[in-house]
């Protein structure tokens, strides 16, 4: 453990520096080692004072839980939201204040009876179509198409494609176009695809090698 200095004899440290004295000549005059002239200078020029820092204390997880619940602050996980850049925001903006006496479309209020809540007259009309997507493949060379493939919801990765399209489609599809004399065999035929992740994948990337 490096030997304690006094607060005194560091003052003098700092104050001798400043006068000049170079690092040799303080160490002898105060008899203390160079390196802890040298150590105590740099400390000063990073802190700008001369105090000991506080000693580490070890805290456990549930004590800073503890002191941040009494701070009024409590672990929740972050609400999602869209992206939105600044000039998405201001424009937002300016769009809700321009139309501040808009009523919400969720809060038109309408007099009706009891029994004619699901009366179309009593309804609000909902322009959310409920559509989904789909993903389909295809491929064509000229005038020579392939099957159409629709994809399962939910396989949309790299071996899914290999099973449901580059095995029982494309190689189908590139003998049909060596049969018809469009290329000698399929090492002539080139592949042009998009960048999606099922076509960039290693998987993808090899079975194409392979094949």
């Amino acid at each position: 453990m490096a030997p304690y200095h006094s607060a005194g004899i560091r003052g003098q440290i700092v104050g001798m520096h400043d006068s000049g004295a170079s690092i040799h000549t303080i160490a002898q005059h105060l008899e203390v080692p160079p390196t802890t002239v040298h150590n105590t200078i740099r400390r000063y020029q990073e802190r700008g004072h001369l105090k000991s820092l506080p000693i580490p204390v070890d805290v456990s997880i549930n004590t800073l839980c503890k002191a941040i619940h009494e701070l009024g602050k409590q672990s929740c996980i972050a609400v999602k939201k869209n992206y939105l850049s600044p000039q998405h925001m201001q424009r937002l903006l300016d769009l809700a204040r321009a139309h501040l006496h808009w009523t919400p479309v969720t809060q038109r209020r309408i007099w009706r009876s009891i029994n004619q809540k699901y009366d179309l007259e009593s309804m609000a009309v909902n322009h959310h179509s409920g559509h989904c997507s789909i993903m389909v493949w295809g491929a064509l060379c000229g005038p020579i198409q392939s099957e159409l493939i629709l994809m399962p919801p939910g396989q949309r990765r790299a071996v899914d494609f290999i099973e449901n399209v580059y095995e029982p489609a494309l190689l189908p599809f590139m003998d049909e176009l060596v049969k018809v004399g469009v290329s000698e065999d399929r090492e002539e035929l080139t592949l042009m695809e998009d960048r999606a992740p099922m076509h960039t994948e290693i998987s993808s990337q090899q079975w194409q090698e392979e094949n």
